[in-house]
């Protein structure tokens, strides 16, 4: 129920966790997927999932610790908007062959995404809304 979610997720730490712990269970379901593939799975059920439920307020914080989708046009977006230059983002990199050996690229990206966030509080309220106000822009 939406009580549970709400009582025992109360950190991003701990949501960071669970995510880990979800994304390795998807594994062993799917050992055909890698890391980035499940992310990315894991991640848009969930956006999917809070723009549906959308219309019911009482639902909104329990998606508050929830991650950004990873892919190269948020990695675009997230990377221009940290560094505020004309620098060029790295190279393209493909987030579907990320495998579970480092998930560095990842922490990296979720931790710029909220700082992101952080500096638009006006129009973001979760990194969830973050992916659907900047995908595609």
């Amino acid at each position: 129920s939406i009580e549970d979610i709400e009582n025992n997720i109360e950190s991003q730490e701990e949501y960071d966790k669970a995510f880990e712990t979800c994304a390795k269970q998807v594994e062993k379901v799917l050992p055909c997927l890698t890391f980035g593939n499940i992310q990315k799975l894991i991640n848009i059920t969930l956006k999917h999932i809070y723009l549906v439920s959308y219309h019911n307020p009482d639902i909104r914080p329990c998606f508050q610790y929830c991650h950004c989708p990873v892919d190269g046009q948020m990695l675009k977006k997230i990377w221009e908007s940290r560094f505020e230059t004309d620098t060029q983002p790295p190279k393209p990199y493909a987030w579907s062959k990320e495998d579970f050996s480092d998930t560095s690229k990842y922490s990296s990206f979720q931790i710029a995404a909220r700082e992101y966030a952080a500096k638009h509080p006006e129009f973001v309220t979760n990194l969830i809304e973050l992916d659907y106000s900047l995908w595609n822009t």
